[in-house]
């Protein structure tokens, strides 16, 4: 966090003060030189750590806005999900489908549990395989699995 470069920043102005309280009644020419390069000295640790502090409190504001573009995805991905159901469309054989459709669209349970509703499709014309083609998932669901409409 921020805080030590902060208080190392302050505490450097502080010891700025009590140096330029020390100095006002010094008159001497050389010693007021000493004060004034002692005085830079604390203002560019101050400057430093100030900066320090900057970079860190940007770099926390970086990461807040990347967490919440995650959350922002895991909540849209939630009411998403919420459209869906499981389904058994053969015995031991389970995956997505929307829950208020009427047709019989299988989504690939790979690609749903990864935040990806991928539509399960036959591999080759009258095959009883439905494969996944954005990650080649494959199942066999038999030559008399007959959907009742597919879009």
């Amino acid at each position: 966090m921020a805080i030590p470069e902060i208080a190392a920043g302050l505490t450097a102005i502080a010891h700025l003060k009590n140096l330029m309280a020390a100095a006002k009644g010094v008159s001497d020419t050389i010693k007021i030189n000493d004060v004034v390069v002692e005085a830079q000295e604390y203002l560019l640790k101050a400057q430093e750590s100030l900066f320090e502090a900057r970079e860190i409190i940007n770099k926390i504001a970086e990461e807040k806005t990347e967490l919440k573009r995650q959350i922002s995805e895991l909540e849209d991905w939630k009411k998403e999900e919420g459209l869906y159901k499981i389904i058994e469309p053969k015995s031991g054989i389970f995956v997505y489908a929307l829950r208020d459709e009427t047709q019989t669209r299988m989504y690939c349970p790979n690609c749903f549990i990864n935040r990806k509703a991928s539509i399960l499709q036959r591999a080759q014309n009258n095959s009883s395989n439905l494969k996944c083609f954005a990650c080649n998932f494959l199942v066999n669901i038999g030559p008399d699995f007959t959907p009742v409409a597919i879009c």
